[in-house]
């Protein structure tokens, strides 16, 4: 049995309210599609797994109150990518399972199971899953909301080349005041 100090805040509610089960991210898919995902190239599934409790993807846990950081899990297809984009605070990447190559600043990496990349404030930055399966990478974000998104101009054209009217600085949902 765990040792819990005199002074420990006691809690009200069930330990599975503070768990996001893998086996149960099915139901668990983010309604937040940034814009980038209107391009095929871009398509991929998102889970918000811990804070992004406005996506509503986590309701009913206690991973979605979280607010100081997030944590999104993304779902590609081979070849699909997420966009090249900054944001005004650091994002950490984990593969979880396959190949991913990361490109930050011109310069490209290959990424495997665990392996760890920060990629630091206001640096433009993209994803390729280079696997032949779908592969898992797991987002960290400061803030429980997730950090506005600058998309690069590339994919702003590609995006409005669709027909989608596409700002450069993206809001993720936010919890109401």
């Amino acid at each position: 049995m765990a040792h819990t100090p005199a002074d420990a805040p006691v809690i009200d509610y069930d330990l599975e309210d503070c768990i996001v089960r893998f086996k149960d991210l099915p139901q668990r898919k983010s309604p937040f599609e940034p814009i980038d995902m209107k391009v095929p190239k871009y398509a991929r599934e998102r889970y918000s797994v811990v804070g992004r409790g406005a996506e509503g993807s986590a309701k009913g846990k206690k991973t979605a109150e979280v607010k100081d950081f997030s944590i999104v899990y993304l779902k590609l297809d081979p070849g699909k990518a997420v966009g090249t984009h900054a944001h005004a605070t650091s994002e950490v990447f984990l593969p979880l399972t396959g190949r991913w190559e990361v490109g930050i600043n011109g310069q490209t990496t290959i990424l495997e199971p665990f392996d760890v990349i920060s990629v630091p404030p206001n640096v433009m930055h993209s994803l390729v899953n280079v696997s032949d399966q779908p592969a898992f990478l797991m987002s960290v974000n400061a803030g429980g909301a997730g950090a506005p998104i600058q998309w690069a101009r590339q994919v702003l054209d590609e995006v409005r080349a669709v027909g989608v009217n596409a700002p450069e600085i993206e809001r993720p949902p936010a919890e109401p005041r």
